[in-house]
């Protein structure tokens, strides 16, 4: 909706007192009128129209909801999408089946509040206003309420009615827009904004205010080649760095005898080659003037990607307008083409999935054959350690047998002499 109304774009959900509730999409909302008539055109899912509308308050200065089902619950709004329930001050619930928008507030104030209390009071139940204590550094009486209302220009303006308690309110600012005068003294037309930035004014480019004049005042609108420079820079330094790191990772060192990671990764070599197409490949779809980054001082040169500024910038202004459609056209530009190329190596069910998925089945049937080894070498482990204890056992015996023999030998022995 209009910002100068203070109200942003957004969805709203109303519930009735039943625990009915419907959506009620604000945006392109421009008035207050097209706000009540979007809530009471709100039906519910099967064509019947909700048991809520909408009116201009009493005051006149906000919108009221009125429910007209019974039940217990009460009515609520809040925002689903956006900030437009609270911009219109109806964000919240209440059991009297009514939410009123209103703009007014009231603030009972007691014979024992302190300026402390009311300020807190402000700041809590206001929604409008933002209250603080300056220190004017006088002897008696040295502190001071300081107002401030949340919105700035004039749709922030703060009437404020003491109702005689004696605070001997002053305006220190009055509320009001920032206001330009765009052409001539006889045909030009006044721009406002409720803040110092005017958004627009030419197609394309913000005007921030920041100070009064009653001078005319020009303002040069040129082309910004430098920034442009610096993002074609950072993506051949980005374009570098990345090729330097499949280099490292496809690296073999014959003296140490040590390999990348990733050397003869077929995948790594795809991603490597597609890369590399965009720098020295002509771009399809491209117009007439400009079909390759060579044309404008980019280049492949000895394993990493140039830039040559000069000419680029020479190129830039010659033709800026032909420049801007090859970066950015959306059926023929670079940048289009390089976003579809990236997509299809990095997002689902591109390359790198594909690999990474089949690298996570080669790991899976890996710790599968490990799991299957190491049950093997469990049961030949199982039937030599029997081995073992058999002919453990076998050995003992021979040996009982031996001793026996022996000592049967030198009973004999001795029975002889």
């Amino acid at each position: 909706m209009n910002s100068g109304a203070g109200v942003s774009s957004g969805t709203i959900k109303i519930t009735n007192a039943t625990g009915a509730f419907v959506s009620v999409n604000l945006s392109g909302a421009d008035t207050l009128g097209d706000v009540i008539q979007r809530i009471n055109a709100a039906t519910f899912g099967g064509g019947d129209p909700f048991t809520i509308t909408a009116r201009i308050n009493d005051t006149g200065d906000g919108i009221v909801l009125e429910d007209s089902a019974t039940g217990t619950l009460g009515i609520a709004v809040e925002d689903e999408e956006g900030t437009a329930a609270r911009d219109l001050r109806i964000a919240g619930s209440s059991d009297t089946g009514t939410i009123d928008g209103s703009f007014e507030v009231t603030i009972d104030v007691s014979a024992t509040d302190t300026l402390d209390d009311l300020l807190q009071r402000i700041n809590e139940e206001s929604g409008l206003a933002s209250a603080s204590v300056l220190n004017d550094g006088s002897e008696v009486n040295p502190f001071r309420l300081q107002i401030a209302a949340k919105q700035s220009g004039l749709a922030g303006e703060l009437l404020i009615d003491d109702s005689g308690l004696g605070l001997d309110l002053a305006t220190l600012s009055r509320a009001q827009d920032a206001a330009v005068v765009l052409g001539g003294v006889d045909s030009g037309f006044v721009m406002t904004s409720s803040t110092n930035t005017l958004t627009d004014v030419v197609p394309g480019m913000t005007l921030t205010l920041s100070g009064v004049s009653d001078q005319p005042v020009s303002v040069t609108v040129e082309r910004n080649t430098e920034d442009v420079i610096a993002a074609v820079d950072g993506f051949v330094s980005a374009f570098n760095e990345a090729i330097s790191r499949i280099d490292e990772l496809t690296d073999y060192n014959p003296d140490t005898e040590q390999a990348g990671l990733l050397l003869g990764d077929h995948t790594v070599q795809t991603v490597e080659r597609r890369l590399f197409r965009f720098v020295t490949g002509t771009v399809p779809n491209a117009n007439d003037t400009f079909r390759r980054l060579s044309q404008l001082g980019i280049r492949y040169d000895g394993g990493s990607v140039t830039f040559d500024q000069e000419k680029f910038s020479e190129v830039i202004a010659e033709n800026p307008e032909a420049v801007a459609r090859f970066f950015t056209d959306k059926e023929g530009g670079i940048a289009q083409w390089m976003k579809q190329q990236i997509e299809e190596i990095t997002e689902a069910d591109g390359t790198l999935d594909r690999r990474s998925d089949a690298l996570e089945r080669r790991k899976d049937d890996l710790n599968d054959r490990v799991a299957r080894l190491n049950e093997l070498l469990n049961r030949k482990r199982v039937r030599l350690t029997r081995q073992f204890i058999s002919m453990e056992i076998a050995i003992s015996q021979l040996q009982a047998q031996q001793s026996s023999l022996a000592q049967l030998g030198a009973l004999v022995n001795s029975l002889s002499s």
